[in-house]
């Protein structure tokens, strides 16, 4: 049986990205979160619908692009990193998304952004405790443990106070997260031997987002939605959400 094709969108955390996997073959660009998301986006679609007879050689050097190994209307799955993460960027990677399932009826995969972080640290060993900022000192968290192959949820995506973590960690666990440096002294000296930091830090991806929808898939346990289905998963109002409801109250 085929490995079905996957076209991935990664706009939650540091860096945008857009992937196709077909197998173990993967084909990604990636660009900074500096400048808007919908601006890179744009600027990358037409080479998205482009077939590699229309892109020149000179383009593909001086625009740094890669030739997508198939066309998108060949792809099996739409797949969406849905948050918790950037307010902006979960609203532009899922319109997207919904966009081209009216386009293209395609089946989409919805995976949440601390789980692709856990899921990049294989960890049989200990839980695994992904954090995302969320900024006012609180922190998007989830948890969870490889048992027996699965990965396992054992804490579903949350919003918690920074200072709370200390209060859910009972054994050695291992904390990811894309900006670990700025909350690691403050773990350490709060956690000391029931925490483990990674050697190195993996930022979220597209790639790693198909990855994760490919083990899903084969295991049948992906959750696999239409388009008009794919919903944000803030956990958080936005800051201008939050004003608002400070004007309401006269501040």
């Amino acid at each position: 049986m085929c490995e079905p094709r996957l076209v991935c969108f990664e706009t939650s955390g540091a860096f945008g990205a857009i992937a196709f996997l077909s197998g173990k073959q993967v084909w990604e660009i990636k660009f900074s979160s500096g400048r808007s998301y919908s601006s890179h986006l744009f600027k990358l679609l037409p080479l998205v619908f482009q077939s590699a007879s229309n892109i020149s050689q000179t383009q593909i050097r001086e625009e740094n692009l890669f030739l997508i190994p198939f066309p998108i209307e060949r792809a099996d799955y739409f797949v969406v990193d849905v948050g918790p993460g950037s307010f902006t960027g979960l609203r532009v990677g899922i319109s997207l998304v919904k966009a081209l399932t009216l386009v293209y009826e395609k089946p989409v995969v919805a995976l949440s952004s601390l789980e692709v972080l856990s899921y990049a640290y294989g960890c049989p060993d200990y839980p695994v405790l992904s954090l995302i900022d969320a900024y006012t000192g609180e922190v998007f968290v989830g948890m969870y443990r490889w048992v027996d192959g699965n990965l396992v949820s054992l804490i579903k995506p949350c919003l918690l106070p920074l200072e709370r973590i200390e209060d859910i960690i009972k054994e050695k666990t291992l904390i990811v997260s894309e900006t670990l440096d700025k909350w690691k002294d403050y773990l350490y000296g709060k956690l000391r031997d029931r925490v483990v930091f990674p050697s190195n830090l993996i930022e979220l991806s597209a790639s790693l987002l198909g990855k994760l929808a490919q083990f899903k898939l084969s295991r049948g346990e992906a959750k696999i939605l239409s388009g008009d289905e794919v919903l944000p998963l803030y956990l958080k109002p936005s800051q201008a959400e939050r004003a608002k409801g400070m004007q309401c109250l006269g501040f």
